[in-house]
């Protein structure tokens, strides 16, 4: 028990930057170029309705948001009784991808449609 509270406390007292450098990260140059396409029309549609400011707040909202469940998965992962993936904890989420599925549903939310079909060709053919 000590040992996962002194993981907690390193994670958050040396490494809270990893919450935020691994939205720039990527896999590929691929993976860059698809989450751009998908940014452009969709950051500002929502920039349109939200403003700059608070745009540029959802986003670290949700950058953080989405590291900390990344984070809830990765534990209750790693600590299964079953069969457990220690190695999960020492992983972390890379992309813009989980922000972009958010930013997908408040704009969706927003603009008062009531659902998307293909959310795949909604990301690469706006």
């Amino acid at each position: 028990m000590w040992s996962l509270t002194l993981r907690f406390f390193f994670l958050f007292s040396c490494a809270v930057y990893r919450i935020y450098t691994s939205i720039f990260f990527h896999g590929s140059l691929l993976h860059v170029l698809f989450n751009m396409l998908a940014l452009v029309p969709l950051g500002s549609e929502l920039e349109r309705i939200m403003g700059s400011i608070r745009l540029a707040y959802l986003i670290i909202l949700l950058a953080t948001t989405n590291a900390i469940f990344h984070l809830f998965i990765a534990l209750l992962v790693a600590h299964n009784p079953f069969h457990p993936y220690q190695y999960l904890l020492d992983e972390c989420a890379i992309g813009f991808s989980g922000i972009l599925f958010s930013m997908i549903v408040i704009e969706t939310s927003l603009s008062g449609v009531q659902s998307r079909r293909l959310v795949l060709i909604y990301l690469f053919l706006l």
